[in-house]
């Protein structure tokens, strides 16, 4: 019914090729129902950069920092990020040069690493 993970846990999602929606803090707990997640809350040091899309269109980059963060999730993808305890952050347009590639310290996408499925997790 649940997953916990302890010291420096990281949320990501990726956004296009370059870009990817990142959720870090120092343990995180994600809760199933149906054997889906459906909540994620992050206790600790929690950061966050998101990348705000309106249809195809990248409006934005939200960078936040807060002790507690509580994520909702549906049908894979997140609807809902909470910030909570003084949470610090700023909105900023997206950069004139395109470069809009962040990453939060201690992110690195393995890619080929990935688990595609379950079974790919358990094999040997």
């Amino acid at each position: 019914d649940r997953l916990e993970l302890n010291n420096i846990a990281f949320v990501v999602s990726q956004v296009d090729p370059d870009k990817f929606n990142q959720i870090k803090g120092r343990n995180l707990t994600g809760f199933f129902r149906n054997n889906e997640l459906y909540r994620i809350n992050i206790d600790g040091n929690g950061e966050t950069i998101y990348y705000l899309v309106d249809g195809d269109r990248l409006v934005g980059i939200n960078k936040a920092k807060c002790s507690k963060i509580e994520i909702y999730v549906k049908d894979g993808k997140i609807t809902e990020i909470y910030e909570y305890d003084n949470p610090e952050g700023v909105i900023d347009p997206p950069l004139a040069q395109g470069n809009d590639s962040l990453k939060l310290e201690g992110f690195l996408w393995l890619d080929s690493l990935r688990p595609r499925n379950k079974n790919e997790i358990f094999a040997k």
